[in-house]
């Protein structure tokens, strides 16, 4: 494990210089809140490491072929996708899964949004149904992964927000959890801390290939690490949050709770 944390630690701090200053090339930038010029989807960073992490863990035997061969497809996937979405979606302004559905039906508009959801649910579904045998099991764990998915990219409206609600979320799980989970989020936290600071201080936006990526990633590592009654209970407390999100503002629920406020506030200037 010592190994993984430093590879991790070496990968984040030598690719992030590299990947901001590629975006900047491109020109794949966006405006902060300061009004300054800030790469967008710096997330790719996370996509890359992966790639790199899981592929030498599947070599060294730290990860099974299944595992890993699932997770590089899914993050690949997840984190294209969010690519995507990121540099073409500007202009779909429909909110959550509802809104680009019925952008869909009234104005047959299909928003990159929508394209996301579709093509992320397949692969999620394929993948799934290859690692859970039964009927009930294929639709908890399809579930668990799509909303964890899209949960974490709901958070992604703020400074850290998304890469702190991984954080407070991952956390709890290491105590209900197998070895494997350990082994698959570890280096994920550690990319997710260092990139921290970068993401609180506005200097680079996740974006969604950093969000989808994040989620999917969570949601399949609790596929092959945690016991059925416990995603049971996740995928209840999730399908709750999303039912509020399409009539309420997490933004303002967040603001109103005074806990929920400070933990989003915490190191970054008041919105």
């Amino acid at each position: 494990m010592l190994w993984l944390i430093v590879l991790t630690i070496i990968l984040t701090y030598i690719n992030y210089p590299v990947t901001k200053d590629t975006l900047i090339k491109y020109d794949l930038v966006t405006t902060n809140y300061a009004g300054k010029q800030i790469p967008i989807g710096y997330g790719i960073l996370l996509l890359v490491n992966l790639i790199i992490i899981l592929s030498i863990g599947r070599n060294l035997g730290v990860y099974s072929v299944q595992v890993a061969g699932a997770l590089l497809y899914l993050v690949i996937v997840a984190g294209g996708l969010g690519l995507i979405d990121d540099y073409y979606g500007e202009q779909d302004q429909s909110s959550g899964l509802s809104g680009h559905i019925g952008e869909f039906i009234l104005n047959s508009r299909v928003t990159t949004g929508l394209l996301k959801a579709v093509f992320i649910s397949l692969i999620v579904f394929l993948l799934v149904t290859e690692v859970v045998d039964g009927l009930a099991g294929v639709i908890i764990n399809f579930l668990l992964v799509v909303l964890m998915t899209n949960f974490i990219n709901l958070l992604d409206l703020r400074p850290g927000r998304a890469l702190k609600g991984f954080i407070i979320i991952s956390a709890p799980l290491f105590l209900i959890t197998t070895s494997l989970f350990n082994r698959l989020i570890i280096p994920l936290l550690i990319m997710v801390l260092i990139m921290l600071p970068v993401d609180l201080k506005a200097e680079a936006m996740l974006g969604d290939v950093g969000a989808n990526l994040l989620g999917s990633f969570l949601g399949l590592s609790l596929v092959f690490s945690t016991a059925e009654s416990y995603k049971v209970l996740f995928v209840l407390i999730l399908v709750g949050i999303h039912l509020y999100t399409e009539k309420f503002s997490l933004t303002e629920l967040i603001s109103q709770n005074l806990i929920l406020n400070k933990l989003d506030q915490l190191g970054r200037d008041k919105d």
